[in-house]
């Protein structure tokens, strides 16, 4: 048995609590159905709202997006195929109610 302080491991310092609402902090709100044109080069479509998301397809510059949600400056979009459903970054785009036309 253990003894003297010397044996224990020193407490673990107290962790952050968060509270209220979580709300996106990036990008800006675009209407549902709105839509957006891809601004980079080459952009990743992704399964989710951020890069630690696996990749779905790539789209190119000037590709027309359909909003269909948005989340922590990422928007969820259907590509032209109209089947196609991913998210992209809110900074790789233009359109109605993207950063740059605020």
């Amino acid at each position: 048995m253990p003894s003297g302080p010397e044996m224990y491991p020193p407490p673990a310092p107290e962790q952050p609590v968060v509270t209220g609402p979580i709300a996106p902090s990036a990008g800006a709100k675009a209407a549902a159905g709105g839509q957006l044109t891809v601004t980079g080069s080459v952009v990743n479509i992704r399964t989710g709202p951020g890069t630690n998301y696996p990749v779905v397809t790539k789209v190119n510059q000037g590709t027309v997006l359909t909003v269909k949600d948005q989340a922590f400056g990422w928007y969820k979009v259907v590509l032209p195929d109209g089947s196609t459903t991913g998210w992209i970054a809110s900074w790789l785009v233009s359109g109605a109610g993207a950063p740059d036309d605020n």
